[in-house]
């Protein structure tokens, strides 16, 4: 059951146009008289599935009026209404519904493309991998243990899920989520009795697989508007700066860098992934399962990286990333070819 406080309200600016279902008779300009800061609105539903509110601290201070509390059907007053608990937002003329149900939106939409994809991925990466990667006397992963950790994942995430931040950006709300899950997935395979070392080698090889999928697209524009190596790196990284990677998400600035087979240095000021894991406290997490993907994924597009300053666990105020091209003869080692399993 969900609470909200009215930390503030607009005086005779609060029209009430919904039916009221109690005893109450009297003229809404009395009730939006009557309304003070910290009363708290409680949602909840009837037997028929309406959603109902309840203001409460409204009858304490109207003890003449028969009930203890009154009822609105479908829409809360208009109050400025702040959630402590599950909506961090500043909801303005009272949209509660409105904002809330964007929070949940958010979730349904990431869950329903990713429930498919992480399923298909995981499988492909771990069954079959021994449960202690230097232990093959534990055996070997199969459909049902992956089936049993994907169930797991979601019902970690769906505990996690509401203390998810608002983010400016749809790529750094999905990167956050995308955060969340990581969590979930690694507190998923400890309790399936995974050592914690063998859970992030094993999440790492997932999530690859869907870097992998995500990076296809820019590699492939890069390859058909030029043949130059470092033109290339740089098409790849700016088009992953314009999505997910984008402002005001995320903070960054493209910083020089004379050395000969650098494509494109960046600095990054703020990574939400980073905050978030931060203060879950998984900063080695977010650095052994999501940064050290960037490897992989410069190797994927054709370069090298190399990042001498990382905020996941130096406490740094930024990243530094370079992304370099490859030395002459491992230029092409590799690029293009798919892993089949």
């Amino acid at each position: 059951m969900t609470r909200w406080r009215i930390s503030s309200y607009k005086g005779s600016c609060l029209p009430l146009k919904m039916p009221l279902i109690s005893t109450l008779k009297r003229n809404s300009w009395e009730l939006r008289r009557s309304l003070r800061e910290n009363d708290t609105i409680r949602r909840t539903s009837n037997s028929s599935g309406t959603m109902l509110f309840v203001l409460q601290g409204y009858s304490l201070r109207n003890r003449h009026i028969s009930g203890s509390s009154r009822l609105y059907r479908r829409r809360a007053p208009r109050p400025i209404i702040h959630s402590g608990q599950e909506c961090e937002h500043s909801l303005w003329n009272g949209d509660i519904q409105k904002n809330c149900w964007g929070c949940r939106m958010n979730d349904l939409l990431y869950k329903l493309i990713y429930r498919s994809l992480l399923k298909r991925e995981a499988r492909r990466s771990i069954v079959g991998r021994n449960r202690a990667l230097k232990n093959a006397e534990r055996g070997k992963f199969d459909r049902g243990d992956v089936n049993v950790v994907l169930v797991n994942l979601w019902r970690h995430y769906d505990k996690l899920s509401p203390d998810i931040p608002k983010e400016p950006t749809v790529g750094a709300r999905h990167n956050v989520r995308f955060a969340c899950m990581t969590l979930a997935f690694y507190t998923a395979l400890l309790e399936a009795g995974i050592e914690e070392d063998d859970a992030k080698v094993l999440i790492n090889d997932t999530l690859w697989r869907l870097y992998k999928k995500a990076a296809f697209l820019p590699r492939l524009i890069a390859r058909i508007l030029t043949s130059d190596l470092k033109r290339r790196l740089r098409i790849c990284v700016k088009t992953f700066m314009f999505f997910p990677f984008s402002e005001p998400g995320y903070k960054f600035e493209i910083v020089a860098d004379n050395s000969s087979e650098n494509a494109i240095a960046v600095k990054w000021t703020r990574c939400p992934k980073i905050d978030y894991l931060r203060r879950q406290g998984a900063e080695e997490l977010c650095l052994a399962c999501l940064c050290n993907l960037d490897y992989p994924l410069l190797e994927y597009w054709g370069g090298r990286f190399d990042r001498p300053c990382v905020q996941a666990v130096e406490h740094a105020h930024y990243c530094h990333m370079r992304f370099n091209i490859r030395e002459e003869g491992a230029r092409d080692d590799g690029i293009g070819q798919d892993e089949t399993r």
